[in-house]
Formats: structure tokens, C-alpha cells, sequence
């Protein structure tokens, strides 16, 4: 998060890792997806153009790419959000 948006972080749980040789054309990858709190302003930094804030019912999830919706809606689920 610092890297690609300028915000600190504490993580707090795991919520899952995701594996599926669909997700991106190019090659299998697996991504282990924490919950955390962020600290600071997000900002555009490193390989990063634009950064985004929505309300919880603003997200655009047909826009997200990979398994980020799954993820994200696996998220809400788990919060009860």
C-alpha cells in the first residue's frame, strides 16, 4: 500500500488466498489477501495513475479486473457489510 498509494497499514486478519489459473491470462498467480487498517491520504505513487475512494455502495464491481469483485464481495460477506 505504501508503494502503490502512499498509505501505511497494520495488518489485522487474513481473509484469504486466492488461486484460480483463470484469473489472468498470462500466468497462474495466487494472491494472499490480508484485511488491514490504512493510515494517511492516498495518493498516486510509484507505477500507480489514479486512486479512488467509493462509498460501500458506489463500487463499480463490474469494473474491478482479476477476482477482485470475489474478493471484495468476500470481504463484505465475512463483515457482515
Amino acid at each position: 500500500m505504501k508503494e502503490e498509494v502512499s498509505l501505511d497499514v497494520k495488518i489485522e486478519s487474513l481473509l484469504g488466498i486466492y488461486s484460480n489459473p483463470k484469473r489472468d491470462s498470462r500466468f497462474h498467480t495466487a494472491s494472499v489477501v490480508y484485511i488491514c487498517k490504512a493510515y494517511g491520504k492516498p495518493k498516486v505513487a510509484d507505477d500507480a495513475k489514479e486512486v479512488y475512494l467509493y462509498g460501500l455502495d458506489e463500487i463499480p464491481f463490474d469494473n474491478l479486473v482479476f477476482d477482485h469483485s470475489e474478493i471484495m464481495r468476500d470481504f463484505f460477506k465475512q463483515n457482515k457489510l
